[in-house]
């Protein structure tokens, strides 16, 4: 994850909103089965050693970059699947590397792998049972992958929806100017409050609730009779010295992030968008993006 400082520049001849980077933040999310396999191949003292030997194997093909291709390295299911099915290549490459290398210990080793190690029943019939049950393990894995994230991407919906409805109650009335107009004083009064009370720090207030309360008053007469958002309000402030509690509003409103921003269209066209089946939306989504992940990876 990285985290962004979202900030409005008033500075243009057009009012911006910047994003700056500041730092990624580490997030480490592991799953019970990575564990399992972990913890299996660790304490296990054959399991321990058979994975000694397709660590020994893996070493000796770094010497050999010329057959190289036939291995790689990208995790435990993975490098037994390279050996498991291509048994025959790997025995016969470790002999050429036993043949052809200058460095003695490198051919001691290579030969010692390819007539022993891969020559002996009792690792053939170890590593078609670790393929098999990794494999098992990894299948069951990416199942578990593709709920977890189905249910992680729910959970965020129904956050962004959570922090939306926030906001709204905040900084609602101020989205568009058809909003505004529509309020009468109490109501315009009673959000003012709410503004100067989320602003507040301490003693320390950004807003003053009744000077802004004068100032969207006044606001309101002054722009032009058709529907504006609020950077566009932003917009039609920015040369006027006399709306600096208001100004101070919108800046804020604008600095909340995009994506969460746009759930004020959901709302603008929530008839339509309680139409949609979501659950099979999302779904269809997670599947895509996950069988695009594996492919590549």
């Amino acid at each position: 994850m990285s985290l962004i400082l979202r900030y409005v520049d008033l500075t243009s001849s057009f009012v911006v909103i910047e994003e700056s980077f500041l730092r990624f933040i580490n997030v480490n999310d592991t799953t019970g089965l990575n564990l399992m396999s972990c913890d299996m191949t660790n304490t296990c003292s054959k399991a321990r050693d058979f994975f000694g030997v397709i660590q020994r194997i893996y070493t000796i093909f770094a010497y050999s970059t010329k057959r190289w291709h036939i291995l790689k390295d990208n995790s435990h299911v993975d490098s037994v699947r390279a050996i498991r099915f291509q048994i025959v290549d790997t025995r016969d490459t470790l002999l050429q590397v036993f043949e052809n290398d200058n460095d003695s210990k490198i051919k001691s080793e290579a030969k010692s792998l390819a007539k022993n190690e891969l020559g002996d029943f009792k690792f053939l019939v170890t590593i078609v049972i670790w393929y098999d049950m990794l494999n098992y393990v990894n299948s069951v894995r990416v199942k578990y992958k593709e709920k977890n994230i189905l249910m992680k991407t729910h959970m965020m919906i129904h956050w962004r929806f959570e922090k939306y409805e926030d906001y709204e109650k905040t900084f609602g009335f101020l989205f568009t100017s058809t909003k505004l107009n529509s309020l009468d004083d109490v109501c315009l009064k009673s959000y003012c409050d709410a503004i100067e009370f989320a602003f507040k720090n301490g003693d320390c207030n950004d807003v003053d609730a009744n000077e802004l309360c004068v100032e969207l008053k006044l606001l309101m007469d002054l722009l032009p009779k058709k529907d504006m958002r609020a950077i566009h309000i932003l917009q039609f402030l920015k040369h006027m010295n006399c709306f600096s509690n208001t100004i101070i509003a919108y800046r804020k409103l604008l600095t909340i992030p995009e994506r969460l921003n746009g759930l004020t269209l959901l709302a603008i066209e929530n008839d339509h968008f309680e139409k949609v089946a979501y659950e099979d939306v999302i779904e269809d989504f997670v599947s895509k993006n996950l069988r695009r992940l594996l492919l590549f990876k």
